[in-house]
């Protein structure tokens, strides 16, 4: 078993910070700027006024643009926490944050720990991450789910651990529960390569049950 040095501590405090610093610093104090942002604030704020959780409405019209997951999701944070801007956000940040430690866990089972923490601080680095965890839409719940999804069927696969494998049938029906079968067609195009390139992969990742 691999001892925790002083030197483990401190690289993981620094990575808290970091990611304390990029996914929830003053994450509630701008205003909405953006209309997409103020869109699906609006449509989480009608479904909490309207006390419809499965039909959701915008300007007071059913809006079924998007299958309603996230809107849930989103209202019940509004609902829960008292600021308009910090609610709408805090699931996408938390998101963010769940995407990293996805990371850390994917590249830990695979290669190493060390590997998985530089992975995880590159991704918690990204400015694409630090975008999208500060905006109040679904992108990063849904690459949560779609990644997440893909990298427990891999290590099922990879790592001969059946049981796992139906997490991540569950990590991309939840997908689809935020933005529709696209996570589908992302999963599967990804699969697909791997079977074609390599007859091990294409062993491997046949033999989980996709039908069941």
């Amino acid at each position: 078993m691999r001892k925790v040095s002083i030197h483990d501590v401190g690289i993981g405090v620094l990575g808290a910070a970091l990611l304390f610093v990029v996914l929830f610093w003053r994450l509630g104090a701008p205003t909405f700027w953006d209309p997409d942002e103020a869109h699906y604030a609006e449509t989480s704020r009608e479904m909490i006024a309207t006390g419809d959780w499965w039909a959701p409405h915008f300007n007071e019209q059913p809006f079924f643009d998007k299958p309603v997951l996230f809107h849930q999701l989103q209202a019940a944070a509004m609902r829960t926490i008292n600021d308009p801007e910090l609610g709408a956000r805090a699931v996408p940040a938390l998101a963010a944050l769940g995407l990293v430690v996805m990371t850390y866990w994917f590249a830990a089972v695979l290669i190493s720990r060390d590997v998985a923490a530089v992975a995880a601080l590159m991704v918690g680095a990204s400015p694409g991450l630090f975008a999208l965890s500060r905006y109040a839409i679904l992108d990063t719940l849904f690459t949560l789910f779609t990644f997440g999804g893909a990298a427990i069927l891999a290590v099922a696969a990879l790592r001969d651990r059946p049981r796992l494998q139906w997490f991540g049938y569950v990590a991309l029906a939840l997908a689809v529960l935020v933005k529709g079968p696209i996570a589908l067609i992302l999963t599967a195009l990804t699969m697909i390569v791997l079977i074609v390139a390599s007859a091990d992969l294409r062993r491997r990742l046949l033999a989980l049950n996709w039908f069941s």
